[in-house]
C-alpha cells in the first residue's frame, strides 16, 4: 500500500567544473604538481566514508582518470552498475553502497580499459546506525538504534551528540529505540555505552533547524512573522521557478507571489501567526498544498504531469547460495535423521525440508525453492544433505525448515527450523552457507482484532488478515505463508503459531505483525503495524486501528457543493491525512494535499489565470482518495516526506470516491 505514496528524492549533482593542475579545486582535491599532463588514475576519497552495514548509502567517489562505464567495488561486492552514475572523470556517484560487515573495505575503482586503482580501507561499515538518520534540531524525533553484531542491554546508556536519548527502550541485542532531545544543528556523534564497551560512530545524526534538508517538509519551529517557502521537483529537487504560491484559502490573500530563479518565497508581516494552509501550483505539475500546519520553512516537491523517462528497465541479476543441511548439529550419522525433529507423516504424506533467502519486503512472502532447493526423506545421505537455491543479490539470510508435506495439497507444515545469517552476495556470485535444522516452531500470538472497523459485504472491507513475520534486521525478514490467517468475524481471538524460539540464532530478532480490514487490495481498508512484539506465546489486544474515512461533501458520485470538500472518521486520530485528486477514470494527477490529523475539511482554491497554465477545476468526473496515517511521535509540523514510507508507520486506512466539480458559467 504505502509504496503508493513514497516519493523517491533523487540528487542531481551537477558536473565537476574544468581544473587546473595546480592548487585545490571546487571539489576539495588536490591535483598532482609533477608537470603530467594528465593526472593518474586513482582514488582520492569517499563522501561519506562510512555508513550502516545494511548498505544503501549514498556515497560521491572521487578521484582523477574515471570513464563512463568505471565499476566501483566495495570490498569484494561491485556496486550495481545501475546505480553507479558516471558524473565526470573525476567524480563517481554510487547511489546505494553494497551490505558489508563492521569495519573497514578497499574501494576499488575498473576503468573499461581493465585498468583498475586501490583506495585501502577507503569505507567503513559502521557498528551503529540511526533511522532516520536527520531531525529537527527541537527534538521530538523517534529513532531506532540499530547495532550490528552488538549485544545491547536494557541497561546501556544511549547519547546523541552528548544529549541522553529521551523515553530510552531496550528492545533486542540489536535494537534500542527512543526520541531525541534538542539540540544545535549539525552533525553529531552517536554512542552506546555498556558495561563492557563502547560503541561510538561520529557524523551518525544531523540535526536541522528548518524543513528536512534531504527530504523536505515541514520545520524551523512557529510562524512569527515569517514563512520561507522551497518550491523543488520532485524527481530531480531541482528548484521550480516561476510556481504560483498562495498562503491561505482565497486568491485574495495578501500572502501571494511566485517563486525565483531558486524556487524560493517569503511571506513576512508581523501579524504573521500559524496554523497556515499554503498552496503550489506550476505549469504542467500536480498542485499541492499544506493544511493547518505551524512551521517558519516549507520545502515543497512537485510532481511533474509527465514524469521522466526512467530509461531501459535493467535485467535481474541473480547470486546462488549452496551448501548442507543437518539435524541436530549432528556431524555424522544423525544428521540426516528426520525423527530428530519432524514426527512420522501419515498416509499420502511425506517430510521434507525446504531453503528460503530471507525478504526485504514484509509485504511478499518468500518465494518457493526450485526442485533443488528442496529436500525430500529418503534421498541418498550420509551425513548432510545438499542444497542450492538462487538469491538476490545482497544481504540475507536463508533459512530451512522441515516439515510434512501432502503429496496431493501440496500443503506443506512446518515442524523445524534453521537459520544461516549475516549472508553477503553480489550478482552472479555463488556463496556457501550451511544450516542446523535445530529448534522447534513451539511458539505463538494471539490477537484480540476486536476494535477493527466492521466489515460491510457490499461496500467493504470484506474481511480481515493477520500476518506475523520475523525481522532479523539488515538480513531482512522471514515471511512465511503459514505464519498469515484470514478471518471474517472481529470477534475471534487470531492465533498464529508454529513460530520459532527468539534465541541461539534468532538472538536480537523480533516478531513483528500487520494486520488489516481489506477489501482485497481495494478500498476500504484499514491496516495497523506492529514492529516490534513481545517475544514468546503473547496475548495483544490491537486498539491502534484508524477510521475508515467516509464521504460528507460531495458524497460518492455526487457534485462538490462548495468549494470545501469534507470527509468522517472514527477511531485514532491519525498524525497526518494525505488527500489525493485524480482524473476519472484515467488517474492523472490533479491536486495533492498534506493535513494535519485532526483536520477533516479542506478548501481548494480557484487558482485560474493566477499563474502560467493555471485554470479552473477540471469539468471531467474525478476522483478523491484519503489515506490518515499515522506515526508514532511524529509532530506535523515536523513533517517530512520521508514519512511517507510505510517503514515508520503505526497505522494507516484509506478510501476513495468519484465526484465532479460544478459547472462555472
Amino acid at each position: 500500500m504505502g509504496s503508493g505514496l513514497i516519493l523517491i528524492l533523487a540528487l542531481a549533482l551537477g558536473g565537476c567544473p574544468d581544473k587546473t593542475p595546480a592548487g585545490p579545486d571546487t571539489d576539495g582535491h588536490v591535483f598532482p604538481i609533477d608537470g603530467a599532463e594528465d593526472p593518474p588514475f586513482i582514488v582520492t576519497q569517499l563522501q561519506p566514508n562510512h555508513g550502516p552495514v545494511y548498505g544503501g548509502t549514498e556515497v560521491t567517489v572521487r578521484g582523477f582518470g574515471f570513464d563512463d562505464g568505471t565499476r566501483v567495488y566495495f570490498g569484494n561486492l561491485m556496486v550495481d552498475p545501475e546505480l553507479t552514475i558516471f558524473e565526470g572523470a573525476n567524480r563517481i556517484l554510487v547511489l546505494k553502497t553494497p551490505p558489508g560487515v563492521v569495519g573497514s573495505v578497499d574501494i576499488k575503482v575498473l576503468r573499461t580499459d581493465g585498468e583498475s586503482s586501490l583506495f585501502e580501507n577507503g569505507f567503513t561499515y559502521d557498528q551503529l546506525s540511526v533511522d532516520p538518520s536527520s531531525g529537527s534540531s527541537a527534538g521530538g524525533t523517534f529513532v531506532r538504534i540499530q547495532g550490528a553484531e552488538t549485544q545491547f542491554t536494557d541497561q546501556d546508556i544511549v547519547t546523541i551528540g552528548e544529549e541522553l536519548l529521551e523515553d530510552q527502550q531496550f528492545v533486542s541485542p540489536t535494537l534500542i529505540t527512543g526520541y531525541t532531545v534538542a539540540h544545535a544543528p549539525g552533525l553529531v556523534t552517536v554512542e552506546v555505552e555498556g558495561a563492557s564497551e563502547i560503541i561510538s560512530v561520529p557524523e551518525a545524526f544531523s540535526f536541522y533547524d528548518s524543513a528536512d534538508p534531504i527530504n523536505g517538509g515541514l520545520g524551523g519551529g512557529p510562524i512569527q512573522g515569517e514563512v520561507n517557502v522551497t518550491v523543488l521537483d520532485t524527481y530531480t529537487s531541482e528548484p521550480v521557478p516561476d510556481a504560483y504560491v498562495l498562503m491561505g484559502a482565497n486568491a485574495t490573500s495578501p500572502y501571494q507571489a511566485v517563486t525565483d530563479a531558486t524556487g524560493r518565497v517569503t511571506f513576512s508581516a508581523p501579524g504573521l501567526v500559524g496554523p497556515q494552509m499554503l498552496n503550489v501550483a506550476a505549469e504542467d505539475y500536480e498542485r499541492v498544498s499544506v493544511v493547518a500546519f505551524d512551521a517558519r520553512d516549507v520545502t515543497l516537491f512537485l510532481t511533474p504531469y509527465v514524469p521522466p523517462s526512467p530509461g531501459s528497465i535493467p535485467g535481474q541479476s541473480y547470486s546462488g547460495v549452496q551448501g548442507f543441511l543437518t539435524f541436530g548439529g549432528v556431524e555424522f550419522g544423525e544428521g540426516c535423521d528426520f525423527n530428530q525433529m519432524v514426527p512420522e507423516p501419515g498416509v499420502g504424506e511425506r517430510r521434507i525440508i525446504k531453503v528460503y533467502q530471507s525478504v526485504q519486503d514484509y509485504d511478499y512472502v518468500a518465494t518457493e525453492p526450485g526442485e533443488s532447493g528442496i529436500v525430500v526423506e529418503g534421498v541418498p545421505c550420509t551425513s548432510a544433505y545438499e542444497y542450492f537455491i538462487y538469491a538476490r543479490p545482497g544481504s540475507y539470510a536463508v533459512y530451512a525448515l522441515a516439515g510434512i508435506e501432502n503429496e496431493t495439497t501440496r500443503v506443506f507444515t512446518p515442524y523445524a527450523m534453521g537459520i544461516t545469517r549475516g549472508l553477503i552476495s553480489g550478482p552472479d556470485q555463488i556463496i556457501t552457507a550451511d544450516i542446523v535444522v535445530e529448534f522447534g516452531l513451539g511458539q505463538q500470538v494471539s490477537f484480540d482484532i476486536s476494535a477493527a472497523p466492521p466489515l460491510d459485504p457490499v461496500a467493504g472491507p470484506v474481511g480481515y488478515s493477520v500476518r506475523v513475520f520475523v525481522d532479523i534486521g539488515g538480513d531482512g525478514y522471514i515471511v512465511r505463508a503459514d505464519n498469515q490467517r484470514s478471518v471474517t468475524d472481529a470477534t475471534d481471538i487470531v492465533v498464529i503459531d508454529r513460530l520459532p524460539e527468539l534465541a541461539a540464532a534468532l538472538t536480537g530478532a523480533s516478531y513483528s505483525a500487520k494486520l488489516e480490514a481489506h477489501n482485497y487490495g481495494l478500498y476500504p481498508y484499514s491496516k495497523v503495524f506492529l514492529p516490534v512484539l513481545p517475544a514468546g506465546n503473547t496475548d495483544i489486544v490491537v486498539d491502534q486501528w484508524l477510521g475508515i474515512p467516509q464521504a460528507v461533501d460531495p458524497l460518492p458520485d455526487g457534485v462538490l457543493t462548495t468549494s470545501r470538500m469534507t470527509w468522517d472518521a472514527t477511531g485514532v486520530e491519525p498524525t497526518f491525512n494525505v488527500v489525493l485528486i485524480k482524473t476519472h477514470p484515467d488517474a492523472d494527477s490533479y491536486w495533492r494535499l498534506y493535513l494535519h490529523g485532526s483536520v477533516k475539511q479542506f478548501v481548494l482554491p480557484d487558482l485560474y489565470g493566477l499563474g502560467p497554465g493555471l485554470d479552473g477545476h477540471p469539468s471531467s468526473e474525478m476522483y478523491w482518495h484519503v489515506i490518515p496515517i499515522f506515526v508514532d511521535g511524529m509532530d506535523f509540523n515536523n513533517f517530512s516526506y520521508r514519512y511517507l514510507n510505510d517503514r515508520y508507520w503505526g497505522a494507516t486506512a484509506g478510501n476513495g470516491w468519484v465526484f465532479s466539480f460544478p459547472d462555472v458559467e
